[in-house]
């Protein structure tokens, strides 16, 4: 476990993966741990976002208050988002905000999502409480212009 914190900790993902993979295998307990899971997915998701959802589903159920379940679901739709499952990409977005409606990284990554797929009109709306809870945030400043753009307002992308 040592070794695959501090993997990641020096951003070898790669290995970290790996190491925390061998540690749960060794240690079976270890694969009921939130954290544990949490780490491995994190550390799993450059090169396998489908592996590191699974990881993040399982976090998901093991996360021991709502502050840990939603940060479960941000990392769940974040490697759907990797994996091209951007349906349920847009509903564990949905479930990481229900539980902290005020994550400013939330909407944006869900705007930007639906962006993506070509839905300004329902980005729009997450893109505008991503600027009003972080109004410091240019790219959130920038996915409003880009939404009112596509959408045909100059004036307002402006």
């Amino acid at each position: 476990m040592q070794a695959a914190v501090e993997a990641q900790q020096r951003d070898q993902l790669g290995e970290a993966a790996e190491l925390y993979r061998m540690a749960m295998e060794l240690h079976p307990p270890l694969q009921g741990a939130w954290p544990v899971l949490t780490n491995y997915g994190l550390s799993l998701q450059p090169s396998d976002p489908a592996k590191a959802a699974d990881a993040f589903r399982k976090a998901v159920e093991l996360a021991p208050d709502d502050k840990a379940k939603a940060d479960s679901q941000f990392n769940l739709a974040n490697a759907l988002t990797d994996a091209s499952q951007p349906d349920e990409a847009d509903a564990a977005y949905g479930a990481c905000l229900a539980l902290v409606p005020d994550d400013g990284g939330a909407h944006y990554n869900r705007g930007a999502l639906r962006l993506t797929r070509g839905d300004a009109k329902g980005a729009l709306p997450c893109m505008e409480a991503a600027v009003r809870l972080s109004p410091q945030d240019a790219k959130a400043h920038l996915g409003v212009a880009d939404c009112n753009m596509r959408l045909g307002r100059p004036e307002e992308a402006e």
